[in-house]
Order: C-alpha cells, then structure tokens, then sequence
C-alpha cells in the first residue's frame, strides 16, 4: 500500500475504531438496511417459508456490518429481527409470536446477527491495523531510501520535512541547532500563514520547548482564520526531538488540524520514528563531514612535512658548500693577518 494513501490518518488512523460517519448516521442507515430487507422479503413471503426470508436479513446484517460501526451493526441486527418479527411472523404486525419455533428463529436471527456483526467488526479493525503499518512500513522505507541518498545535512532537513508532508499531508518543520546550541529554522513544507506574521517564530517556541523536556509534545496553536485551518482549537503541532548518540541536534515536527482531545498516539509514534531515521542521517552527515576534515588535514600535515623534508633536502649541499667557504676564507684571513 503506498504510503500516500495514509493521508486520512486524522480521519481513520489516529483511531482506527472512530467510524468514518457519526452513529446517528450509520443507526439510520442501518434502520434503513432493515427497511430494505422487508421491502424485499415482503413480495417473497407468499412463495418462500420463514427460514429462507431470515437468509436475507442476515445477508443485510452481513453488508451492514462491513460498513458500519460494531455499534452500528449490532443495531442493524436488531433491527432485522424487529422486522421480522413484526411484519412476518404468525401474528403478523405483533412482537408476540403464537409459536414458539418462530420465536426461536426470531431470536436465532437476533443472535446470530450480533455475532456477525461482531466478528465483521474485529476483521474490518484487524484490517485497518494492517494497513495502518504497512503504510508506516512505507513511508519509512521512503525516508530511509532517500535519507541514504543525501550527504548534505541541508538537503536532510528538506527530505525530511518533505517526507512527512507526503505522509500526513499536513505543514511540516525542522529546527536543527547551530554551533552555538541555538535552533534555527532548517526546512519547512507547506502553508504555515494560518499561524500569523511569523510562523516560524512561533514553530520555534514549541521545538524549544521540545528540545528542553526532551519528549515529544503536542501543543495548540494560535490559528488566524485563514486557509485551510480555520478552527483555531484543531490547530496544534506535534513535534519530536532529533536524538543523536552525541545529544540532541533538533526538532521535527508537524502541524495538525486535530483537537487536543483527539487520540494522537499513532500520529506521535510515526513521527517519532521519523525523526529516529532523521537524526541517525544528520548525524551520519555530520560524522562524515569530520572525517572528512580530519583527511583533509591530515592530507595538509602530510604535505606540509614532505614540503619540509624537501626543502630541507635541496638546501643540505648548498648550505654546507656555503659553510666550508665561509671556514676557509676564515682560515685565510686569520693567516693573512698573522
């Protein structure tokens, strides 16, 4: 599953048993799957006894129940046998039937609605979580391929907070800190002008404080009103720290239109683990930019002496013919003046 398709997290992923509609909704809809069901069931009864007929509200309570909620489903099944009951069995248009064999079907239908409602649930959860981590899976590989391509720390940052972009669709930023222990901006992805004349400024705050707990925080942003996050209680950032094996080297971070009320646990862990496969890059960039140095001036000692050994060679004769001339007009001179 590409990693793009991760998009929707704050809609599915930060909770994957949070439905994709309210539960008064998907309740009508499921009132409406019964409805459906009798409206079917109703020409069919003059020709097929009640055991086939219970076949076609399961079948409803089946679709219902990959759609909808465990809540939603369970209704839905409710629903189904309520409708059974009032509108085929012997009496009709009665919750009492004169039977007991037609209770039991009707509570038969009841009871096995509510475990396939059940079981539909937890494979339809099941589901979300697989696709969740192979997303996170992706999106990770993504990063670390091309964090492996880039030697620049510059170039990192821009990976980085590009990557996170494409995986959460939402405005990104990396601080990174400079030789005096300062942070400083070092990439940004997408619009950040809901947050005001100076949305760096305030992005920096927060990596700040992300940098002096040393966790990951999540904290409400001040929105204008302008673009796309116009609720100013769903703008928040989420930032993690870039932990190095030497110290801290920054923050990553993401804006979000999630209230602070919102479960964020998966969106925190993935973005951690973004910031994990970060750091480990800057710092091998840093490291390579050392050792490069450290060649370099070492390369720059090794010339200098052999530059010496040189020098020091091709001047040895000619210092030494200059000395024993310089000893023998001496001599001459003490002679002279004898």
């Amino acid at each position: 599953i590409p990693h793009r398709a991760a998009g929707s997290w704050h809609v599915r992923l930060l909770s994957l048993d949070e439905p994709m509609l309210h539960l008064w909704q998907q309740v009508l809809l499921g009132s409406l799957t019964a409805a459906v069901c009798t409206l079917i069931c109703w020409p069919l009864a003059r020709f097929f006894p009640l055991a086939e007929l219970v076949m076609i509200y399961l079948l409803g309570v089946i679709l219902a129940s990959t759609r909808l909620a465990p809540m939603a489903s369970a209704l839905t099944a409710v629903f189904c046998a309520a409708s059974f009951d009032f509108f085929f069995v012997i009496p009709r248009f009665n919750f009492v039937p004169s039977d007991l064999k037609h209770l039991a079907t009707v509570i038969g239908l009841l009871v096995v609605g509510l475990v396939i409602s059940s079981l539909t649930g937890r494979l339809r959860h099941q589901v979300d979580v697989v696709r969740w981590e192979s997303s996170r899976i992706s999106a990770l590989y993504a990063l670390s391929r091309e964090l492996a391509r880039t030697p620049m720390v510059d170039a990192l940052a821009r990976v980085a907070v590009d990557q996170v972009d494409l995986f959460f669709r939402r405005p990104s930023f990396l601080f990174l800190k400079d030789d005096g222990g300062k942070l400083v901006v070092a990439a940004t992805s997408g619009d950040l002008s809901f947050l005001g004349e100076d949305p760096v400024g305030l992005l920096r705050s927060v990596a700040e404080g992300v940098d002096a707990m040393g966790g990951t925080e999540v904290r409400s942003l001040p929105a204008t009103g302008n673009g796309e996050y116009h609720d100013q209680e769903q703008a928040v950032a989420v930032c993690a720290p870039l932990l190095g094996v030497r110290g801290r080297l920054g923050a990553l971070g993401v804006v979000s239109t999630v209230s602070e009320h919102t479960n964020t646990r998966p969106l925190v862990e993935q973005l951690e683990l973004f910031a994990a496969q970060t750091a480990l890059s800057i710092e091998r960039a840093h490291l390579e930019m050392e050792a490069e140095e450290a060649r370099i001036h070492a390369e720059r000692e090794r010339l200098r002496s052999a530059l010496l050994s040189s020098v020091s060679h091709d001047l040895r004769t000619p210092l030494g013919a200059i000395t024993g001339i310089s000893s023998a007009l001496l001599e001459d001179q003490a002679l002279f003046e004898s």
